[in-house]
């Protein structure tokens, strides 16, 4: 079995995000090597365990629902999930499920939920393709058909994605994987202060939850925007991803928009 890379962190804080039946509890149950998130999620709960040496906590939350309007109960738990991981998450997790499609409807309800987080995402979130076991083709190939919306989400969260398998031989594999890319990630891009800016902390949770429902009401009202970003910037579409193969390697490819003229 392969194994983490020399740590530079002792342990890992990792949140949990996507709508629901999109493998959040499943890659939760994997990322531990043991079953402690049950299906069905309605409220965020939090689990640690040690892999390879390193002290992994595992923030599962409630998923959202694409087709209805932006729920209180599941909005209210992804505040308590951010609450739950402090001084903040070292990486998000964003499922996208290989086998449902991802366009602007999706894109827009996740935008809806999101948004009212109130804290910078994209620098730290990895976009993961769950139920991998159930792609009947590359994943370079599956997200060019998705088109636009999904390269444009790859775009934003800086190129990082991963595969993941519910139940096959490989998801052990992928996990190690993950969590090497995790760690070399912030290493890379985040300061200890910056890690904390995701975590509201007491007295901004309690603002939060002062002004929660105007917000709510003012989101309803929303299109399709921008996610708060700590840099914001127009660029083409393009997106970094990285995929595993068989083998165990990790290839790296580029999505760029000007292929599709």
């Amino acid at each position: 079995m392969a194994s983490l890379c020399e740590p530079s962190l002792t342990q890992l804080v990792l949140l949990l995000l996507g709508e629901k039946q999109s493998g959040k509890s499943s890659v939760g149950n994997n990322i531990l090597g043991r079953k402690v998130f049950g299906r069905n999620t309605t409220r965020s709960s939090k689990k640690t365990g040690i892999v390879h040496g390193l002290q992994v906590t595992v923030v599962d939350t409630p998923g959202w629902t694409t087709h209805s309007p932006v729920q209180d109960t599941v909005s209210r738990e992804l505040f308590r999930g951010l609450d739950l991981c402090p001084p903040g998450p070292h990486a998000i997790l964003l499922m996208l499920p290989t086998h449902q499609t991802f366009s602007q409807v999706e894109w827009r309800a996740m935008e809806l939920q999101l948004r009212q987080l109130q804290v910078p995402l994209w620098q730290r979130t990895i976009v993961l393709f769950t139920h991998a076991d159930k792609l009947d083709e590359p994943i370079q190939e599956h997200i060019w058909k998705q088109g636009r919306t999904l390269q444009w989400l790859l775009e934003r969260c800086g190129g990082r994605y991963q595969i993941m398998a519910s139940q096959s031989n490989e998801s052990q594999l992928q996990v190690t994987e993950l969590l090497n890319r995790i760690q070399k990630m912030v290493a890379s891009t985040m300061h200890p202060k910056d890690i904390q800016h995701l975590h509201p902390g007491r007295d901004v949770s309690r603002r939060r939850e002062q002004t929660w429902h105007t917000k709510h009401q003012e989101i309803e009202m929303m299109g399709i925007n921008l996610i708060h970003d700590e840099n914001p910037r127009q660029t083409p579409i393009m997106a970094w991803g990285w995929s595993s193969t068989t083998a165990g390697r990790t290839r790296l490819h580029l999505f760029d928009d000007q292929q599709q003229k």
